[in-house]
């Protein structure tokens, strides 16, 4: 295994090991919240609620950065799963 050093780190890879930290990260916590059957973005879209009282889509959108067709896939499946209602 390559190990950085002041000397031998090249500066245009952080963007790529952020990137893969992030996704090994996201990784791990699907496999804590497997017994839950919740997902490590879903479990993000709960926390916003409940922490910010989000109550709309776009809200939700602009906290976690996510286009709206992403959330609304994401909401349709809470939905599904009972863990939010939605008031249409």
């Amino acid at each position: 295994m390559k190990h950085f050093s002041p000397d031998n780190f090249d500066s245009s890879l952080i963007g790529l090991l952020v990137g893969r930290t992030n996704a090994l990260k996201d990784r791990m916590l699907d496999k804590y919240l497997l017994p839950y059957d919740v997902t490590f973005a879903q479990f993000k879209v709960l926390i916003i609620i409940a922490q910010f009282s989000t109550d709309t889509p776009v809200e939700l959108c602009r906290h976690l950065s996510l286009d709206s067709g992403s959330m609304t896939r994401m909401l349709d499946r809470l939905e599904q799963k009972g863990l939010v209602v939605r008031q249409r």
